[in-house]
């Protein structure tokens, strides 16, 4: 498979993504040939956007002041996603001329799940799947101290997991890292039709340096391969998780530039 087929993919699967976990808590979904534009509704932007637009250059402007458009009306912050895919080649610009705003671009990776990396699990150092009430308030706790998360984004990511539950066919299965009860680090996958994504990988300060977050990238690929996954995407928000992912054999594939919306006050 080429990188180009591979990058597309992985657009493809973050864009199904979007689409489900729009839907899945009752937002508003327009979802055609030519792009997906979702409104959850959280004052949280990644909940709010456009994946995959391929707009042919006489309409994209058109299209652009639409979704913005919607944007205002709903009063919320949005990313619009430019990938490999985006089209016109010119796209990002016409964005900044309609008021977004460039972002940067996160780089996306991915692997074949067989075989898996080898990545211990640290001593004194419990793994979970989130089955329970109390296991997803440990793994939302691991995620508020590891990324140092606001209260709105707080609020957004509890509202899905609620939508999503934690039965065992989940299309978010999270997982929970426990030192003496405590939780230390977090990990998510997120299933599609063919590909799953890793997400939610964080340790909280004083358990950094120990292999923490190699365990729990492994767990969440243990369980794409159970689920029957051959392949698994996943985006490094930072150099230092960049590092981390390639040594557990991930390849840069693509990156996707954000371009955020603020409506008006």
């Amino acid at each position: 498979m080429i990188a180009g087929d591979i990058s597309r993919q992985i657009e493809e699967h973050e864009r199904e993504l979007s689409e489900r976990w729009a839907r899945v808590q009752g937002g508003l979904v327009r979802s055609s040939e030519e792009m997906l534009l979702f409104v959850v509704g959280e004052p949280v932007a990644f909940t709010n956007g456009v994946r995959m637009a391929r707009l042919r250059p006489e309409e994209a402007d058109d299209r652009i002041e639409e979704a913005a458009a919607v944007f205002r009306d709903h009063g919320v912050r949005a990313i619009w996603w430019v990938g490999p895919a985006s089209e016109p080649a010119d796209l990002g610009a016409r964005l900044v001329r309609h008021g977004f705003r460039y972002q940067g671009a996160v780089p996306w990776l991915s692997r074949i799940i067989d075989p898996l990396p080898a990545a211990p699990v640290p001593p004194g150092i419990e793994v979970r799947r989130v089955d329970s009430e109390e296991l997803d308030a440990a793994w939302l706790e691991a995620m508020i101290a590891g990324f140092g998360l606001d209260p709105s984004l707080v609020r957004a990511v509890a509202r899905l997991a609620r939508a999503v539950g934690f039965a065992q066919d989940a299309p978010w299965q999270r997982f929970v890292a426990l030192e003496d009860g405590r939780p230390v680090g977090s990990s998510g996958l997120m299933t599609g039709e063919e590909w799953s994504s890793v997400h939610n990988v964080a340790t909280v300060p004083p358990a950094r340096g120990r292999g923490v977050a190699t365990a729990m990238t492994a767990a969440a690929l243990e369980r794409a391969r159970e689920l029957g996954h051959r392949t698994a995407a996943l985006g490094a928000a930072s150099a230092e998780a960049l590092r981390l992912y390639e040594r557990m054999g991930f390849e840069f594939r693509c990156s996707i530039e954000e371009y955020l919306f603020e409506p008006e006050p």
